[in-house]
């Protein structure tokens, strides 16, 4: 199975919609790569990222080395990634290990609350 990226600019924000099958590393990488180009082009620096439609994700460990690689130039960036319920421990565990890499990142459920973190300032 393949994934399938959708974007779109909502009052000042990227929006990435992503689903389908992201349980391979080569799938993440190229998720990512995806991902960098839209926020570049974009010229945005507060992104949601919407997992909800997401079927198949990395494993545990892969999700962790996969964070942890992700380059530093990318760290001038918000994200918010909107997750469903049903993956509140792996999201959270996301979070924990992007914030240990140094990234501004932060899970939600809900999208308002999501839109919101990204539309305030940095605490």
């Amino acid at each position: 199975m393949r994934f399938e990226v959708r974007h779109h600019i909502e009052e000042n924000v990227l929006v990435i919609e992503v689903s389908g099958d992201l349980s391979t590393y080569a799938a993440s990488e190229r998720l990512l790569e995806e991902n960098r180009a839209l926020m570049r082009a974009s010229g945005k620096t507060r992104v949601l990222i919407d997992m909800g439609s997401v079927e198949k994700r990395l494993e545990v460990g892969d999700a962790f080395f996969f964070v942890r690689n992700v380059p530093a130039l990318e760290k001038h960036y918000r994200c918010a990634f909107l997750d469903r319920p049903a993956y509140r421990d792996y999201s959270l565990y996301y979070e924990a290990t992007a914030k240990n890499a140094g990234h501004d990142f932060k899970v939600f459920f809900d999208r308002s609350e999501a839109l919101q973190w990204l539309r305030s300032e940095k605490g």
